[in-house]
């Protein structure tokens, strides 16, 4: 039930125990029966961020059927009757919702008799280029056996040969759509689990029943914080792409969700954010552009927008700035620390003579060729030949420096 975001009554005398948003069960009380005709409103979060009332209301006769939002319940000899009557209601109407988990493109059961201690994980089929593709799985368990087999999709199996000991636990490493691996880990605990966490049965297979549900609520969870921020940077990357022109999803199928391959080039409608030089592999975009600044020395001061430090830098901001982080949203926290993560990891690394933010101010390797001119300069002024000695200097006199001392010779 953690979808709960609004519990309210018309009544004072219904209770709603333990209220928060976001929470993951409610209570109700009634400190005395309903009157007929008064309502109980219960607000649902569905998967887009959108808040659905649902609308209960007591009567004293029988419940017309065809009446759904409000959606009666009949009255009670006793308010345990009434609240068992309200219980059915509720579960008519909200216990049909579609609240899928989301597993990023992944399939996870548990396969039939006689391998019935055995978890099956997959990749979508068909193939597709999103969500997660799986890399490898370990155990710290010698009850419990896992395998992986490669191909297109694939698999991975999760066996439990007996039963776990509390503390051991299994990691599937994901392989994330930005290219980063994210590991999850599920521990055997012994009591009340926490997500990341299933319980040890009584039998082998009740502990894989147990772990095929903690498996989803992981991956659910992973998919709505970590996979969010690598599809973030993903979608950043293949739109700011090197020529300017971005890749799109093949919408064909009418569902960006379902959608398995990118759109072929020029079948969808799109921009260009770069239209300048795009320039050859190898080559310096510095020199684009130069400047003589003496007889043997050209400073190069081009700059191409399409560099990957430059790149790298629009991306991660484009991708920071695609987040909203609404305080009501459970998976905010996480979402942010992951998308802050990608950040500092995308700025902080070298590209060629580029480094994240510092890309900016290189073009003050002219500025140091600007230096090196000034600094030959002076030397040479330095060297320069003496003047002969029967060459008057600027003062009229022969062989004297004019700011010598009387008697001293010329300095160089």
């Amino acid at each position: 039930m953690k979808n709960f975001k609004i519990f309210t009554s018309s009544d004072a005398d219904v209770k709603v125990i333990s209220y928060s948003d976001g929470m993951e069960s409610v209570s109700v009380k009634f400190d005395k029966q309903p009157t007929d005709g008064e309502m109980l409103t219960i607000g649902i979060k569905n998967r887009d961020g959108v808040t659905e009332d649902f609308q209960f209301k007591a009567v004293t006769g029988t419940p017309d059927p065809l009446a759904t939002n409000p959606r009666e319940y009949q009255i009670g000899v006793n308010r345990e009757e009434t609240l068992k009557n309200l219980k059915g209601a509720i579960e008519t109407s909200v216990g049909g919702l579609d609240a899928p988990l989301k597993l990023g493109r992944l399939t996870a059961g548990t396969m039939t008799a006689p391998n019935d201690t055995t978890v099956r994980l997959e990749e979508q089929a068909p193939p597709t280029i999103f969500g997660y593709k799986l890399a490898s799985a370990s155990t710290t368990s010698s009850k419990i056996n896992v395998s992986a087999v490669a191909g297109n999709p694939a698999n991975m199996s999760v066996q439990f040969m007996g039963n776990p000991r509390a503390g051991e636990s299994v990691t599937i490493n994901l392989k994330m759509p930005d290219g980063t691996s994210t590991p999850i880990v599920l521990q055997a605990v012994d009591r009340e689990p926490a997500t990341g966490q299933f319980v040890i049965g009584a039998t082998p297979e009740e502990t894989t029943a147990n772990f095929e549900a903690a498996l989803k609520l992981k991956l659910d969870q992973t998919s709505k914080t970590d996979l969010v921020s690598a599809s973030s940077y993903a979608a950043a990357d293949d739109f700011f792409t090197t020529d300017g022109t971005a890749r799109r999803i093949d919408l064909s199928g009418g569902n960006p969700e379902t959608a398995t391959v990118f759109a072929a080039p020029n079948t969808r409608e799109t921009i260009k954010w770069y239209t300048g030089e795009i320039g050859t592999t190898g080559d310096n975009p510095r020199l684009s552009a130069t400047a003589q600044v003496d007889d043997s020395t050209k400073v190069g001061y081009g700059v191409r927008a399409n560099e990957t430090g430059l790149r790298e830098l629009v991306k991660t901001l484009a991708a920071m700035s695609s987040q909203e982080y609404d305080i009501n949203d459970t998976t905010s926290k996480a979402r942010f620390s992951a998308m802050v993560e990608r950040q500092m990891a995308t700025t902080s690394k070298r590209y060629g003579d580029q480094q994240g933010f510092d890309r900016a101010d290189r073009p003050r390797t002219g500025r140091g060729s600007r230096h090196d001119w000034r600094r030959r300069r002076t030397q040479y002024r330095r060297v320069r030949p003496a003047r002969n000695a029967a060459e008057p200097s600027r003062d009229g006199q022969y062989g004297r420096n004019r700011d010598a001392a009387p008697g001293a010779q010329d300095a160089p």
